[in-house]
């Protein structure tokens, strides 16, 4: 059986007096892939931001390991949730190998040596992901996709249960958006959940074991291949949606599938 890592229970979420998120429930366990997917302002960064503690809830619970989010300390809570925001705030002189090592930090706390079992952790996810000529660059001179794939090490480096990841296949050139997924997939099958906002439907569709979609409408909540029917994406995005083996491929409503309107 899988273990419940966050219960979120009758969410609702947003900003001011504006809830973006509403009346939203599901539970994320351990070894499952959760896409959120949604038209661009349909609160897939608010969902997450709730989950994470960065925005306080309207309405409902979010429980994370069977504590409620306000409960966590934001140290402690990174033991346990890797967080990946679409931005951060950073020391853009700090090399990388040093941006690394702070993602160690969070469990030892500042001012603490690194030990040789951090140092191995690093150097373990340094090889994953294949960065090892980066670490003596500073984070100005990456590009946003070595920059993407520093920032998803960062927050490996933290050994968390579960990965919170708000587009974390942006900027990435196409061989690494499948190897940033082919990096996840062993995580789960060691127990580890991820929940994340992705644009790319059409490759995460091949990976998610369940999904939320977000929209003008009520949320769809469930296993991937139900939420993202054919039928559900065609009426939220407006496109036509065809299947090749395991994966969705879109087009455009009322066009030619050959030719130059091919995807």
């Amino acid at each position: 059986m899988h273990a419940s890592l966050v219960d979120v229970r009758n969410l609702a979420a947003g900003y001011g007096r504006r809830a973006v998120i509403k009346d939203l429930s599901f539970t994320v366990s351990s070894g499952q892939l959760w896409a959120v997917i949604g038209p661009n302002g349909s609160g897939k960064s608010t969902l997450l931001k709730a989950i994470t503690g960065e925005i306080g809830l309207m309405r409902g619970d979010v429980l994370v390991n069977g504590r409620h989010i306000q409960d966590w300390k934001r140290q402690e809570l990174a033991h346990f949730i890797g967080y990946l925001p679409q931005r951060i705030n950073i020391n853009n002189f700090m090399k990388v190998g040093e941006y690394l090592e702070l993602g160690r930090y969070f469990k030892l706390g500042p001012f603490k040596p690194l030990t040789a079992e951090d140092r191995a952790v690093i150097n373990r996810v340094v090889e994953l992901i294949d960065i090892f000529g980066l670490l003596d660059r500073r984070l100005l001179e990456l590009s946003m996709g070595q920059l993407q794939r520093v920032r998803f090490a960062r927050i490996l480096v933290q050994e968390p249960q579960m990965l919170v990841v708000d587009e974390p296949l942006a900027h990435l050139d196409p061989h690494f958006e499948f190897q940033i997924m082919d990096i996840i997939n062993p995580l789960l099958e060691n127990g580890i959940a991820v929940i994340g906002a992705f644009h790319d439907i059409e490759l995460i569709s091949g990976y998610a074991t369940h999904a939320i979609l977000l929209s003008d409408r009520e949320p769809l909540v469930g296993k991937a291949g139900t939420v993202m029917s054919g039928e559900h994406i065609e009426m939220v995005f407006g496109v036509e949606v065809r299947r090749c083996y395991d994966r969705i491929v879109l087009y455009p409503q009322n066009q030619p599938v050959s030719g130059s309107h091919r995807r």
